[in-house]
């Protein structure tokens, strides 16, 4: 499940290296805000264009002003053209094109490969922000020792909220979940569509996956994949903080009962690949699936017996998401990985362009 587990293109420039950050002392604010902050958003269709337009309008909006949002096209030369135009007078707004391997993995890499600051924050075009999210991801990486920061997602839904839509599974659709910290706190994990990333350890452990993550319909956790390797490699802290709030968009085909079941299968089976290239267990998922999903099914079958016709549903989403799943992650296990030529394996990049 995407369960959060909760613990205690070509490029014009010369290559220059990072600042570097002195890790045997802390980073006041005042060090972060001095060090700028490029905001990443990656796009792909014509037809996210007016959310993609709204996610930069509200990024440059931001009591925390960005120094640059860099906007990284996936594969799809008409629409960076047409970005480019729309953006051609507008200073804070860099539009790469990215004509690698397809998915937002490699997108969001060729974006910080472009990127000027070494703070790094990541946005999807379909997400609009909070005018205080900017300010409040960043602020926890005045502590040297936190690599990466993640903040909340609620929904904007285009129709409304199906009334058979367990509060558990509202990650399916991209947004925070009921059972995630309500605080900040430590995780295994955040959410690439709201995570901000020092550049240089980003760069420096190759970044996302690229071939492992969201591809046309097919959703597999690249972001949890990634965290799990930094903080393997570097003994670093990941923080999720809740307060640093995005508004996440809901089409009416996200909101169907054919979209849940599928996205969960993918979870399932996601989620075993990912063990795959990780080596790591399943912990966090291991812990959603027994107490998460256990207080789930409890608290909708007592509203149920009390003529809770909406508990009734939502108690039977749930079973029918966890056997999804199941069915998701047994196939991952006998079939194997999919598409195992196209996963690459992460290795350090060359850091360019900061200044």
């Amino acid at each position: 499940m995407a369960a959060v587990e909760r613990r205690g293109g070509g490029l014009t420039g010369q290559p220059q290296p990072a600042p570097a950050m002195d890790r045997r002392r802390p980073v006041t604010t005042g060090d972060v805000l001095a060090a700028g902050v490029s905001v990443v958003v990656a796009c792909h269709s014509e037809a996210r264009l007016g959310l993609l337009e709204q996610c930069v309008a509200a990024a440059l909006a931001q009591q925390l002003t960005p120094r640059e949002v860099v906007i990284a096209v996936d594969n799809n030369e008409l629409l960076y053209h047409r970005v480019r135009a729309m953006y051609r007078s507008n200073h804070k707004v860099e539009v790469v094109e990215h004509t690698g391997t397809r998915g937002a993995s490699a997108a969001r890499n060729t974006g910080v490969r472009a990127a000027r600051c070494p703070i790094i924050a990541f946005l999807d075009d379909d997400v609009v922000a909070d005018p205080a999210w900017l300010r409040r991801l960043v602020a926890p990486l005045e502590d040297a020792t936190v690599v990466g920061t993640g903040g909340s997602a609620v929904p904007r839904w285009q129709t409304s909220r199906p009334r058979w839509f367990p509060e558990e599974f509202l990650w399916i659709v991209g947004v925070s979940f009921k059972g995630m910290p309500d605080a900040t706190a430590e995780v295994r994990n955040v959410w690439s569509e709201n995570m901000a990333v020092r550049r240089a350890p980003f760069l420096g452990c190759g970044g996302f996956r690229e071939g492992f993550g969201k591809r046309h319909d097919v959703s597999r956790p690249e972001d949890t994949e990634m965290c799990i390797r930094f903080a393997r490699r570097r003994g670093d802290r990941w923080l999720y903080v809740p307060e640093a709030r995005i508004e996440h968009y809901v089409p009416e085909m996200r909101a169907s009962f054919g979209f849940f079941v599928r996205r969960c299968h993918n979870e399932g089976r996601g989620k075993i690949e990912m063990r795959r290239l990780t080596r790591s267990g399943l912990s966090s998922e291991r812990a959603y699936a027994l107490r998460t999903v256990p207080a789930a099914l409890a608290r909708y079958a007592w509203s149920a017996v009390r003529g809770d016709v909406s508990a009734a549903l939502r108690f039977g989403a749930v079973g029918i998401g966890c056997v999804a799943a199941l069915i998701g992650a047994l196939q991952a296990i006998v079939g194997g990985p999919v598409e195992p030529e196209e996963v690459a394996t992460p290795t350090p990049v060359l850091q360019s362009r900061v200044g």
